[in-house]
């Protein structure tokens, strides 16, 4: 309450202000990490297609053999298992075919690369 002529808030409102702010923030921080946390493994998936697609990209354009032999940098927490010859593919577009399985604490997801076309696919 204020009397006539004064402006601001009192102490009380700032108190319950404060208590709504700290509410919320403990509700939010949770949710927002744990999305975060998602995201790291969908990332990496991004990373590992994109590496696959360049090297494909790569072995067309200049009509050789390119091999995609091992990791590609990851997010933090996310693993990567590839074939232990890598994945080739050709300057007809075709490869060798193989399966990148990446993997973090939330989940799993599967690359797939098909030989005679060389088509990059994901998947849970």
């Amino acid at each position: 309450m204020s009397v006539a002529g004064e402006h601001g808030f009192t102490l009380l409102e700032m108190l319950v202000t404060l208590a709504i702010m700290a509410l919320v923030a403990g509700i939010g921080f949770p949710v927002l990490s744990g999305a975060i946390a998602a995201r790291a493994l969908s990332d990496g998936a991004g990373d590992a297609v994109a590496a696959l697609g360049a090297a494909r990209a790569r072995a067309r354009a200049q009509d050789m053999a390119v091999t995609v032999a091992g990791p590609v940098p990851l997010p933090a927490g996310v693993a990567a298992t590839w074939p232990a010859h890598g994945i080739t593919f050709y300057g007809d577009g075709s490869a060798d075919g193989g399966v990148v399985s990446l993997a973090d604490a939330r989940g799993r997801v599967r690359i797939m690369v098909a030989p005679a076309t060389g088509r990059i696919v994901s998947a849970p």
